[in-house]
């Protein structure tokens, strides 16, 4: 190097230096020999600003120093202590010793990685030969002086980490931004710094000398904000200590040549270029879910694709409880991130799911995602490539996010979420928790929705973050069809449908009569008739899909005569294809657990699959005790009904319905969990009296599922504002005279006593068959706990809540606290035979040793019944059979609970298809029979079972069958293996087996694998003796003996990168390949390049390697001719791909997108207009909305629709631009009358009613022309 060339202007710098394992541009893991190398040799003074005084922050401020000790360098290190204020009070006060230990403390940990062990030695090296100085800084307040923590900002001062570089000419260069100094930072080589030299122009200058005079202030103790100290004596021998068997060489720097004389041949070193780079060639797109530790099921694989080829389009992954949308999430995100497409993807699960889903996107893969673990200030957790919790600048900044939906809906997050970087991909787990707070209504379309704070979170916040939005769910719809319609909303990907919930019920009202066999209209057929060709314009490449799947043959006959030339269709034929265009299986991605069942008989299962038996429920009647605390409740509820209910409004009225529902669920549940709420009210109660309020310290215990605006406590502390002292004196007194009554009760409750004698059957000797019980009340959990207590003291017998976790410890012979991973562990260990659980174990949790399940009490919410099945009956269930016993009070609320469920159940089939049944489908009149005696138990269960069947016929005629599915994906299979790839797993591990040059280090095969594990030695970076494997099973299984580290041979592995990489710097100065790429709609794609005797070639796979032989040149500079081949070829392989497509992203969802809002605006201005006729009311603004509204409801129902008049014609042919609707509009005059269909007719008066309810007003208090003027407004919304 010439002396000019030594200087830091000798070397053109970036502005900004990102390193990451999925950079588009194809640079990864080199700011070690692009940036620190470079800038260290040039430079005589290193300034460095750290984080902390911890050993991976001293190992990464170790990095690059090989040349920078060779040439006589010298550096300034400033690390801060992170201490606790009482610390930095002590050492502030003269306690310098203190200082002493704690940072002695942070170097007394000798489990350090390899590269954290590597750079804490050499620092300890330059310490000791005087080319390091180090300073530690403590934080205090900038105007009291007090001791802070460090990461403090009480006083406006952010801590920055920083790195000033300085050559013998005085020439100065800045590194700030992350300067990351986490253990997996070191892994990775990863930070993202911004740089700044002092001979650029203003204002990089500017901040790079300003940077220098803020360390020298600071290196001599000069800044409020931080008293800097020199090194304690004891800390700096401990440091030169560790660093007497450091060597000064560059940490974790690239091999220069090969080793030992020998380097790789020229074909090897090609193939190895072509592994490193494949997935950014053509059809590398594909790379990362073929290529993935895990091997997928043919639906996993299939779902995968099918969201990478529709990316940026969002969807619902709504596989049932166990089918693996975890799988087919992870699967799709590899794909993206290898290839390019996408940098930056959150995931939002439950709290309770997020270190689940860390583990896996580590594990299955080898994705580093980091985890939210705190919020202030940001922390986040990291598996892979090694376990490290890290402070990090902001919630969100991490490309790889994983946050908790808890911590999204917190308002005090929104602004710094609302200023975070967009993310290509968010997807939010469990996203039926996003719902609407009044789903319950009695209809979902004429209220205006109340959406709960995770929804709002999700509409107001994350839609706008990401570019694609996935929502990931088993079960879509909990307690009313219209939450699908507010999911599928959310993704705006469903036209017309997506604001219109009217229309959404009125299509699925519609394929209900397809699926009984007619019924349908004239204006019903054309409207689907519209539906089907709107689909081929709003989502050709799912209509390309439903082609190939299901219209062909006759079908496709059919379709044409029905929408070329207008011939109506039998039902029956069309049944399938209507349900495949339906809005919901559009954006629906669902498999049910019947495929499964294929799986099996195939061979490709081979863990356990249990079938499902619903057991008659067991009768259970009042006892005369019993009977006469239910008539005193029932007596207590009508007092209370009469002395409130016409008091209040609305809510209040609701209020008062939920708490009188509440008290009759509790006494169904349990005769204790009743007694325990009555107490609760009772407290309220006096203390109303006492105070003229109610306590506010109500503990709330497990919250009911079914409506979220009323929790328990809310439930027992409603209306007692207001009230007089006799109103409360009296329930005051109807409450004691009920507890009274319940505490002078003895012996076994009749739900109990059934309960022991279903256990008694499932004892075998001293033990009883693994069993799992639900409640939905701890009060209820604890009453069972106590009875079994009384009965059997040594019943291994566990406890899984919200509250409380617990065990009976057989040795011990006592209950045992513990916690919810201890109890699991035991249960699966078979060490509990009965585990008593609330709902808080209802989601996530893998019980398959246990073959029974008892729901003790009924949600209200057919999905949360499905939840708590899904805990036994799923893959890997060690039983052929599971039973599940559903407990039901005769003659009380549960036979109400029990009937809404069933009705839930039906009508979520509807709309997402077949569903496993979760409860026998009984009849009102049946149970009233079954409980008089009049029907058999044998006689009730044939009656279900044949409905049951029935029901199950009628979906199964709607959609593809699971076989029929299973050899859709085998067509489809056939095609994709078929596919030109450039390279596969057996590809790379091919080329693994057969490299010389890896033999020639020591790399060997393990005897007794055959070809299967290979056995690296020699490479850098890699500790000898770790094994690679290209066999899933074997890697899953792992070597016998276990005492090899076993990875896998894949993209994303570090030993497979590392081997890579280093194959490929063995051989420096290969000049005769060039790398070209072209930049396509979706990603840039890139290939290598070298002349040979026919000419230039192009490299883009594996396949390519054998073409490069005899004399090979450097291509020539011009290869525009490469380029365009390269072009070709990755339209070839990509070009089917939605974000492959230019502009067609745009399009369709441009289309998509106005025929949402030309819907949402023509159902505003006819509603208008409907309501605006003059002959429905006699003087303007007297008659009441409510009045008008049923005699328009008549009308509709006697006409078959409405005829509206005065619809402004101008603002008409704006809102018919993209509809489902054939209205004709007059060329001339200013306003028109149109003859509206029975579908739009009813979302008219939908309408109206939502905008109703949006007043907030009494249902006698809402005026016509309050709805008129609110209309008013929305249209001069919409057509903004």
């Amino acid at each position: 190097m010439s002396d000019e060339g030594r200087g830091l202007r000798g070397r053109q710098w970036e502005y900004e230096y990102r390193t990451s394992a999925f950079r588009p541009d194809g640079r990864v893991d080199d700011i070690l020999n692009d940036f620190y190398i470079p800038a260290l040799e040039r430079s005589v003074l290193y300034r460095r600003m750290a984080g902390y005084f911890t050993s991976s922050s001293l190992a990464a401020a170790s990095r690059g120093f090989a040349s920078f000790t060779a040439s006589d360098g010298r550096m300034r290190l400033i690390t801060g202590a992170d201490l606790d204020s009482e610390d930095v009070e002590a050492v502030l006060a003269g306690e310098e010793e203190r200082l002493s230990c704690l940072l002695e403390e942070r170097l007394e940990d000798l489990s350090w990685p390899e590269d954290v062990r590597r750079g804490v030695e050499l620092l300890g090296w330059m310490v000791a030969r005087g080319v390091l100085e180090v300073r530690v800084a403590i934080r205090v307040h900038s105007v009291t002086g007090e001791g802070l923590p460090f990461d403090s900002n009480e006083d406006g001062y952010v801590h920055e980490k920083w790195a000033v570089f300085e050559d013998d000419a005085g020439d100065i260069l800045l590194a700030g931004g992350s300067l990351n100094e986490s253990r997996s930072a070191l892994v990775l080589n990863a930070e993202n710094i911004a740089v700044d030299a002092g001979w650029w122009g203003k204002p990089s200058s500017e901040r790079a000398e300003e940077h220098k005079r803020d360390f020298d202030l600071l290196w001599e103790n000069g800044s409020p904000h931080l008293r800097v100290y020199t090194l304690p004596e004891a800390v700096r021998e401990r440091l030169v200590q560790l660093g007497e068997s450091a060597h000064p060489r560059t940490a974790s720097s690239r091999v220069a040549s090969g080793v030992g004389g020998v380097a790789p041949s020229f074909r090897e070193w090609l193939s190895f270029r072509v592994l490193q780079l494949a997935p950014q060639m053509p059809g590398g797109l594909w790379l990362g879910m073929e290529s993935a530790p895990v091997a997928p099921w043919p639906h996993q694989r299939m779902v995968a694709r099918r969201l990478v080829e529709s990316y940026p389009k969002g969807f619902l992954l709504c596989d049932e409880v166990g089918l693996g949308k975890t799988i087919e999430a992870g699967l799709a995100f590899r794909s993206l991130l290898l290839s390019g497409v996408v940098r930056r993807i959150l995931i939002a699960p439950p709290a309770g799911l997020g270190r689940q889903w860390l583990r896996e996107m580590a594990e299955k893969f080898f994705l580093p995602f980091r985890l939210v673990v705190s919020s202030q200030p940001a922390r986040h957790e990291a598996l892979f490539p090694e376990s490290a919790t890290d402070r990090s600048e902001g919630l969100l900044s991490p490309d790889l996010c994983i946050v908790s939906t808890g911590l999204l809906v917190r308002k005090e997050r929104h602004e710094e979420i609302g200023r975070a970087e967009s993310f290509d991909i968010v997807l939010v787990d469990e996203a039926h928790a996003a719902r609407r707070s009044n789903s319950s209504a009695e209809d979902g379309c004429r209220v205006n929705p109340d959406y709960n704070n995770l929804y709002e979170a999700i509409s107001k916040l994350l839609v706008g973050k990401a570019r694609s939005l996935w929502l990931a769910t088993a079960t879509p719809v909990q307690l009313d069809w219209v939450e699908a319609h507010d999911l599928l909303r959310l993704l705006r990907r469903t036209g017309a449908f997506d604001k219109s919930p009217s229309l959404t019920r009125s299509y699925y009202d519609l394929l209900g009569r397809v699926a009984d066999g007619g019924g349908l209209e004239d204006d019903d057929w054309i409207f689907l008739r519209n539906v089907v060709t709107r689909v081929q314009c709003e989502n050709p490449m799912y209509w390309e899909v439903l082609g190939d799947g299901l219209i062909h043959g006759r079908l496709r006959r059919r379709m044409e005569d029905w929408c070329e030339r207008g011939r109506t269709p039998r039902p029956s034929e069309v049944g399938p294809l209507l349900f495949a265009i339906a809005p919901l299986s559009r954006v629906m991605l669902r498999h049910s657990r019947k495929l499964l069942g294929i799986y099996q008989e195939k061979g490709e299962l081979r863990a356990g699959l249990a079938t499902r038996n619903l057991m008659p429920p067991p009768m259970i009647g009042f006892s005369a005790g019993e009977r006469e605390v239910y008539d005193d409740l029932q007596l207590y509820c009508a007092e209370l009904k009469d002395l409130l209910g016409e008091r209040g409004e609305g809510a209040e009225r609701a209020s008062l319905g939920f708490y009188l529902s509440f008290l009759r669920q509790r006494f169904a549940s349990s005769l204790f969990a009743l007694a325990e709420s009555l107490r609760r009210r009772r407290e309220k109660v006096e203390a109303t009296l006492a105070h003229g309020a109610a306590l506010p310290d109500y503990e709330a215990e497990e919250q009911d599922d079914d409506v979220e605006l009323f929790p328990d406590g809310d439930a027992l502390e409603g209306f007692l504002e207001n009230r007089g002292q006799e109103d409360l004196e009296w329930e005051r007194g109807r409450l004691a005279g009920m507890i009274a009554r319940l505490d002078g009760m003895t012996g076994i409750p009749s739900k109990i006593r059934a309960l022991l004698s279903e256990l008694e059957k499932r004892r075998e000797r001293e033990r009883l068959r693994q069993t799992v019980l639900f409640t939905r009340y701890m009060d209820t959990l604890e009453d069972i706990r106590a009875h079994l207590r009384l009965r059997e003291p040594t019943l291994r017998t566990g406890v899984y809540s919200g509250k409380k976790c617990s065990f009976y410890d057989a040795e011990a012979d006592e209950e045992k606290r513990t916690g919810r991973e201890e109890v699991k562990r035991l249960f699966l260990r078979g060490e509990i035979d009965l585990l008593l659980c609330t709902d808080a174990a209802a989601e996530g949790l893998n019980l398959q040793t246990a073959d029974m399940i008892i729901n003790f009490d009924l949600p209200w919410n057919p999905m949360k019944v499905e939840q708590r099945i899904g805990r036994i009956d799923r893959i890997g269930q060690r039983h052929d059979t599971v039973h599940v016993l559903n407990m039901c009070v005769l003659g009380s609320v549960e036979e109400a609970i029990y009937d809404r469920l069933l009705k839930r159940l039906y009508g979520a089939m509807d709309l997402v298809g077949s569903l496993d049944f979760s409860l026998l489908p009984v009849q009102p009149d049946e149970f009233e029979s079954y409980a008089s005696r009049e029907l058999s138990e044998e006689e009730l269960e044939r009656r279900a079972l044949e409905r049951l069947e029935n029901q199950r016929r009628r979906v199964a005629g709607m959609e593809m069958s699971p076989g029929d599915q299973y050899d859709f994906y085998s067509r489809i299979r056939e095609g994709m293996d078929k596919e030109v790839r450039p390279a596969t797993l057996e590809g790379a591990w091919k080329v693994l087996l057969q490299s010389e040059y890896l033999k020639a280090l020591g790399c060997a095969r393990v005897a007794g694998h055959g070809d299967s594990v290979l056995m690296v030695r020699g490479v850098p970076g890699v500790e000898d003796g770790v094994c690679l494997t290209a066999d899933r099973d074997l890697y899953e299984r792992g070597i016998d003996g276990g005492e090899a580290e076993l990875h896998f041979a894949s993209w994303g592995d570090m030993v497979f990168d590392t081997l890579l990489s280093h194959v490929i710097a063995a051989r420096p100065g290969e000049e005769r390949v060039r790398e070209v790429s072209c930049v396509m709609p979706h990603r840039t794609v890139r290939a290598l390049a070298a002349s040979v005797a026919e000419g230039a070639i192009l490299v883009s796979g594996l396949d390519d390697v054998d073409g490069v032989r005899g004399d090979i040149r450097a291509p020539s500079e011009e290869t525009e001719a490469l380029e365009r081949e390269l072009r070709v070829r990755a339209e070839a392989a990509e070009g089917g791909v939605l974000s492959a497509r230019g502009g067609v992203v745009d399009r369709i969802m441009r289309i998509s997108g106005d025929a949402a809002r030309s819907e949402h605006l023509l159902e505003l201005l006819l509603s208008h207009s409907m309501l605006n006729s003059s002959l429905l009311f006699d003087s303007e603004g007297e008659r009441s909305f409510r009045s008008v509204i049923e005699r328009l409801e008549k009308s509709c129902e006697e006409r078959g629709g409405l005829h509206v008049r005065g619809v402004p014609t101008q603002t008409l042919r704006s809102a018919l631009e993209e509809t489902l609707w054939d209205f004709r509009v007059p060329l001339s005059g200013s306003v028109t009358s149109l003859d509206v269909p029975a579908i739009l007719s009813r979302a008219l008066l939908d309408v109206a009613c939502r905008e109703a309810d949006a007043l907030k007003k009494g249902r006698g208090d809402t005026t016509l022309d309050m709805v008129k003027d609110r209309l008013s407004r929305r249209i001069r919304e919409a057509l903004k």
